[in-house]
């Protein structure tokens, strides 16, 4: 079997897809139909079942996330679902009654962790930014921002903030200051940017940072956010 980091795109898509079926194997579905959807930041997949039920299947890449914060996020999901009328995506439970299943396969490196979630019909509205539509978002944001002020997350949450723009802990390779030295393989993919675009990520660093030094951080919510 060749090692998975040898593969092309298709043939890691190819042997993931054993994943996503051992994954699906662990739920009550009626002849669930696995479609491939996307392989962005994580690996996701369409489900129907025979009845016409829709579903995502996510398989969250190694690494990118901590178990804490995966479950973390099902919390939050389901707290909005039993609280609110917000229309976000529903966390299905496996029939062991586990909301993130932890996966492994031979030849696919390391720990995939699956969450099954309710399909939310819709459509990318970056491409619609009209004035009715960016009033709904706010409205949304208010009733997230509402939800959380009132909701005390339940024990085992996760206690990283989103409070940088670096959300996840990374080292920040941009600024002066935090570079590894030179002759490091990470200092000379950064060095190789632009100076354009370098010069904007660090505009961009310089406004975030001031955007949060005049906010009282104490107030900030866990870093959750979906993919």
């Amino acid at each position: 079997m060749k090692p998975y980091g040898t593969l092309t795109p298709t043939g890691k898509l190819r042997r993931l897809h054993a994943l996503a079926t051992a994954a699906l194997a662990g739920y009550d579905l009626d002849a669930p139909e696995i479609t491939f959807h996307a392989f962005e930041t994580n690996l996701l997949y369409r489900v129907t079942t025979t009845r016409g039920e829709r579903f995502m299947l996510r398989l969250a890449v190694p690494g990118w996330r901590s178990p804490e914060d995966l479950r973390s996020e099902a919390m939050w999901l389901q707290a909005l679902a039993r609280d609110t009328d917000v229309r976000a995506p529903r966390i299905m439970l496996a029939r062991s009654g586990e909301a993130v299943l932890p996966l492994e396969l031979p030849g696919a490196s390391g720990t995939w962790h699956a969450t099954l979630m309710s399909w939310v019909p819709g459509r990318l509205l970056g491409h619609y930014l009209t004035d009715h539509n960016l009033a709904k978002m706010g409205a949304l944001f208010a009733a997230l921002h509402a939800h959380a002020a009132s909701w005390t997350p339940p024990a085992g949450f996760t206690t990283r903030r989103f409070e940088h723009w670096l959300s996840r802990g990374e080292a920040n390779l941009i600024t002066e200051g935090e570079r590894p030295a030179p002759g490091a393989a990470l200092h000379e993919q950064v060095s190789a940017l632009p100076a354009r675009a370098r010069e904007v990520l660090e505009r961009m660093h310089r406004h975030v940072e001031a955007a949060y030094a005049a906010i009282d951080r104490s107030g900030l919510s866990a870093c959750m956010a979906t993919e």
